[in-house]
């Protein structure tokens, strides 16, 4: 008798245990503006290199010309990933930045 009464629970607990844990948590999504040097490595990638010397993996974007800012300080606003990638060949975080919208900085790197 209390075998009967206990395999329905043990089902009971399973499934509610099972369908907590399958919750897809919300994202945010929110802007954030980054500023620094705008490069573009040999393989055709575009990178920033921001204020605190972090780089970030730059995607192109159709809305935003990239190409004829190469070598110019940059204002970048857009989506940046919250949690980095590493960047095989040099070990770094390197998180990965989605344009929205550039506006010009200070002129050329380095200036």
């Amino acid at each position: 008798m209390k075998l009967r009464l206990f395999l329905p629970l043990i089902s009971l607990v399973i499934s509610t245990l099972t369908f907590s844990q399958s919750a897809t948590p919300k994202k945010t999504t929110h802007e954030v503006t980054i500023t620094g040097c705008l490069t573009k490595n040999p393989h055709g990638d575009y990178d920033l290199v921001d204020q605190n010397g972090v780089h970030n993996l730059v995607y192109k974007s159709d809305r935003v010309d990239l190409e004829s800012h190469v070598g110019q300080s940059v204002s970048l606003t857009g989506q940046q990933s919250a949690m980095p990638s590493t960047d095989t060949g040099t070990s770094r975080p390197m998180p990965h930045f989605v344009v929205k919208k550039l506006q010009d900085g200070s002129g050329k790197c380095g200036e």
